[in-house]
C-alpha cells in the first residue's frame, strides 16, 4: 500500500473546493453495497468485505493511519491549497471495519497537521443505523448522504442495492 493509495489529491470537488481524499477501500477492489449504474468507479467486486479480507490487501488500520499521517504531513510542510479533508474513495467508506477508529485517528491528525482544514464524508448511509458508524460520522464537520430516489422501485433500479431496502436507509438517514 502506498500513501497516495490512501491519501490522493487534493481533487476539485463542486461541493468542497479542493478536497484531499481518504480511501478506505483497496484499490483493487471497489467494496459497495450500491450498485449504481452511474458510479465513476463501476460495479462493486464485492457488497462487504470481512476484517481478514482487508488484512490480505494491507488494508490494515495501522497501514492506513500511516498513511493518514504520511499524508498530512506531506501537505501540511508543502503548504497544498486545501478546503477540506475528505473520507470518500472507490467504496462506501462506512463499510471498513475500523471506520469509527480512522475517523477518530483522522481527527486527531487533522488538528496536529492541518488544523484549520474541515472534515467531510461521502457516505449512502446505509451503516448509519449503527451506533460507532453514526457516532464517527457526526464527527466529521459535514457528512453528505446519498439518497437516489423517492420510492423502493425507482431505488432498485438507480442503485441496484445488495440486500437493502429503501425503507432501511431512509430509517437511517431519519435516525
Amino acid at each position: 500500500m502506498e500513501c497516495n493509495d490512501v491519501v490522493y489529491g487534493p481533487v476539485k470537488s463542486r461541493r468542497l473546493g479542493q478536497s484531499l481524499g481518504i480511501n478506505l477501500t483497496p484499490l483493487e477492489l471497489k467494496v459497495c453495497n450500491f450498485s449504481c449504474g452511474y458510479c465513476r468507479v463501476g460495479v462493486p467486486s464485492k457488497g462487504s468485505l470481512e476484517p481478514e479480507d482487508y488484512e490480505d490487501y494491507d488494508w490494515t488500520p495501522q497501514n492506513v493511519r500511516e498513511a493518514i499521517i504520511t499524508g498530512l504531513q506531506h501537505h501540511a510542510r508543502n503548504e497544498t491549497p486545501i478546503d477540506y479533508i475528505t473520507i470518500a474513495g472507490n467504496g462506501e467508506p462506512t463499510l471498513y471495519p475500523w471506520f469509527d477508529k480512522i475517523v477518530d485517528y483522522l481527527i486527531e491528525q487533522k488538528s496536529r497537521y492541518l488544523s484549520d482544514k474541515h472534515t467531510a464524508i461521502f457516505t449512502n448511509a446505509t451503516k448509519v443505523n449503527r451506533e460507532d458508524v453514526r457516532n464517527a460520522v457526526y464527527r466529521l464537520d459535514r457528512r453528505f448522504f446519498k439518497l437516489d430516489a423517492g420510492d423502493e422501485k425507482t431505488f432498485r433500479k438507480i442503485d441496484i442495492p445488495l440486500g437493502l431496502t429503501y425503507k432501511e436507509v431512509v430509517q437511517n438517514l431519519l435516525s
